[in-house]
């Protein structure tokens, strides 16, 4: 086998590629979605690097199965609506933690199940909840039929009920 020296050497290969060039500025996919324009996302000290969209911290997830159980086993708070439960015990170690179960038998294809789940987690990031628990929300077969701004909607009725039962029951 014989190699000419244009493809062997590395200086030949990378002189005949172009050169990357960075995207024209304009809208991301995901700031065009929510029609916010780039410029609010850019690095503050002038670089014009966009910033990642905010993500959801492990240590605000319910991870174990030990921590959905105790969460099953002796719910102090309950909200629920057509499509959605939410089950909560106190936690007075910490932050509030959130675990989103999204059943296949219920919601069969999973780009809805993750719609629900994104949904569900931005609520909990966004809106603070008045008191440190441990939440588990369930959906069910109604939520598929939901958008968005209803899903969103439905379950800020299911937070602010959750806040008010929770400040009656553990208020003393």
């Amino acid at each position: 086998v014989h190699f000419s020296p244009a493809y062997s050497s590395a200086s030949a290969v990378t002189a005949s590629a172009p050169e990357w060039q960075p995207r024209p500025a304009g809208k991301c996919w995901h700031v065009a979605a929510l029609e916010v324009d780039t410029a609010c996302l850019l690095d503050p000290n002038g670089q014009g690097a966009v910033k990642r969209m905010p993500s959801f911290p492990l240590q605000a997830r319910l991870s174990q199965p030990c921590d959905y159980r105790r969460v099953f086993d002796g719910p102090n708070v309950k909200a629920s609506s057509k499509a959605f439960l939410l089950l909560a015990v106190e936690n007075s170690a910490g932050p509030s933690h959130i675990g989103i179960i999204v059943a296949k038998k219920h919601i069969r294809l999973a780009s809805r199940r993750n719609r629900i789940k994104r949904i569900v987690r931005e609520q909990f990031r966004l809106t603070p909840l008045d008191r440190s628990m441990d939440l588990v929300v369930l959906a069910r077969s109604p939520a598929d039929k939901l958008d968005n701004p209803a899903v969103w909607l439905d379950i800020a009725k299911l937070w602010h009920r959750i806040n008010a039962t929770a400040d009656r029951q553990w208020a003393g």
